[in-house]
């Protein structure tokens, strides 16, 4: 998906330094144009270990003062074009035209006969949890643990701090452990942003309405009180119950039985 649908990157500024240098400090990692489009023909791994060995040989003989004591791609057996092709699973992906049908088909009614036009039905209040999928491509677990306090509204940036993990035959709500200190920041347009007020209004609705018996987690996706057999208003969302919801949702779009959202 373009920016002629949903445009969102990973950290600010991306493309405005330019440096000669390689440095790790500088090594960031931004998403995709689009997650659900066609990747762009990778240059083969044997071309790319080629260069970088003749570029650090290079800088072995250059009068400078060591940094390395040796080339470390002198010894790097990189695979071969064969070997990554049998690895790799082919995903069903969405073109532009694909996506944007798909982010205009989940917001309206299902049409079922358990469907009052979205106000309690799940159609309509998966909307902004399918779309914010798509938009982002993150995983399930990092979605259903997002956080209110950990919105930027003004710079239009998510903080991704806690996930939504299955245990067992349960699940729990705990913080994301990766590596470094800082959690990961994901920046969307305002396309994102109006949607995840939406959810915010939705939301504040089910929790007045459910007044006291509303425990609140702070989480973006809490579980409103739609069928609530157990669990709480207001916690996370039992995750196998959203992939079963999105697999209804893919069926009746006629989505290819392999299509993974955040692909």
């Amino acid at each position: 998906m373009t920016s002629s649908v949903l445009a969102p990157t990973y950290g600010p500024g991306h493309g405005e330094e330019k440096e000669p240098q390689l440095r790790a400090d500088r090594v960031r990692l931004c998403r995709p144009e689009s997650r659900l489009a066609q990747p762009e023909p990778r240059p083969p791994a044997r071309r790319l270990h080629s260069l970088y060995r003749l570029v650090l040989s290079g800088a072995l003989r250059a009068a400078v003062p060591k940094l390395i004591a040796a080339n470390p791609a002198a010894t790097a057996n990189p695979p071969t074009g064969r070997e990554i092709r049998a690895q790799e699973r082919d995903f069903p992906t969405l073109d532009d035209k694909q996506t944007a049908r798909f982010l205009s088909s989940v917001g309206e009614p299902c049409g079922n006969r358990a469907c009052d036009g979205g106000l309690t039905h799940h159609c309509l209040r998966d909307a902004p949890l399918w779309t914010v999928y798509a938009a982002t491509g993150v995983r399930r677990s990092e979605a259903l643990g997002m956080k209110w306090s950990l919105i930027n509204w003004a710079e239009g940036s998510i903080e991704l701090g806690w996930v939504v993990v299955e245990e067992g035959n349960t699940y729990r709500l705990r913080k994301l452990t990766k590596d470094g200190n800082a959690n990961a920041m994901i920046h969307v347009d305002q396309s994102v942003m109006t949607v995840l007020k939406w959810q915010k209004e939705r939301q504040d609705a089910e929790r007045e309405r459910f007044g006291s018996a509303w425990t609140d987690h702070d989480l973006v996706f809490a579980r409103d009180g739609f069928k609530l057999y157990r669990g709480e208003a207001g916690g996370p969302q039992d995750p196998e119950k959203v992939s079963a919801r999105w697999r209804t949702l893919r069926t009746r779009l006629k989505l290819p039985e392999e299509f993974r959202i955040h692909d």
